[in-house]
């Protein structure tokens, strides 16, 4: 009679737990679905004129910045050649230059 009772009580246990696993998700799942809802219905307004217009200088300032960097390596590049032409040193005047120009340093 022993062994029934322990596997009664093991039933209910599995149970039990099973029960609090089940009904712990569906709160977490009803508690996600509220919050999901209150971000939707709290969409945020849309930018004001002066913000769009001010997001406009700021992407015009940016792009003009990125012309300027991008002219600075052609010239450090122009200059690089021009070096290395003039001098007859070796310089980075190929990428099949550049690679035998390399040297090992110990680390």
């Amino acid at each position: 009679m022993m062994g029934s009772d322990a596997t009664v009580l093991s039933v209910l246990g599995l149970s039990a737990a099973i029960g609090a696993v089940i009904g712990g998700g569906s709160v977490w799942v009803t508690m996600a679905l509220r919050r999901a809802r209150q971000v939707v219905s709290q969409q945020a307004a849309p930018p004001s004129a002066e913000v769009l217009t001010r997001l406009g200088r700021l992407e015009l300032a940016l792009d003009s910045v990125a012309v300027e960097v991008e002219r600075i390596g052609e010239a450090e590049r122009f200059a690089t050649r021009l070096l290395a032409a003039t001098s007859g040193a070796p310089g980075l005047t190929t990428a099949h230059d550049a690679h035998e120009v390399r040297t090992v340093t110990p680390h």
